[in-house]
């Protein structure tokens, strides 16, 4: 003895959009809260364009900052520690300057929000005093003087000065 249940079409068919849908809701929460930035108590944030625009700003400032320092320490390596070949100094200072000239024109050319004009402002600054102790350091190694190492070693003490005060500015902390 067999009992033959008949399901009409139409009913599979919203059972499988149902299903359909739900996978697809499932799947947007999904990337929703993987993508969506926390606050500091772990709560989602809500990203107007206005703070969307900020927190974007906020990553690139954490980007270029931790560029900065690894040209100031590539810097301070060569001022420490100066390779005995000439060739291997200029091609190090050669690396160094077209990365920090390449970031700071990534930092002028950069959108800013307008609440964050003179944070931008200041890591311009950062950007061109590390310009500057590149320039410095490739003159000391093309005129070895030692009034060009103590030129090269204060921009560079200076433009370091300046990035760590900036890393430690509180609006860096933030999520």
């Amino acid at each position: 003895m067999s009992i033959e249940i008949e399901v009409p079409g139409i009913l599979l068919r919203r059972a499988a959009w149902t299903l359909l849908i739900l996978l697809a809701l499932t799947v947007l929460g999904e990337l929703g809260y993987h993508n969506t930035p926390l606050g500091q108590d772990g709560r989602p944030l809500l990203l107007t364009p206005r703070l969307a625009a900020i927190t974007h700003f906020q990553a690139q400032a954490k980007d270029w900052l931790t560029e900065l320092k690894g040209i100031q320490q590539g810097l301070a390596d060569l001022l420490q520690n100066p390779s005995p070949d000439l060739l291997s100094q200029e091609n190090q200072i050669g690396a160094l300057s077209s990365r920090a000239a390449l970031l700071q024109a990534e930092v002028q050319d950069s959108p800013i929000p307008a609440t964050m004009q003179d944070l931008e402002t200041g890591l311009q600054a950062i950007a061109e005093e590390t310009s500057a102790a590149v320039t410095k350091t490739g003159t000391w190694i093309d005129q070895p003087t030692s009034a060009n190492l103590a030129a090269a070693r204060d921009s560079l003490n200076t433009a370091s000065a300046d990035r760590i005060r900036t890393e430690l500015e509180s609006w860096m902390q933030l999520p």
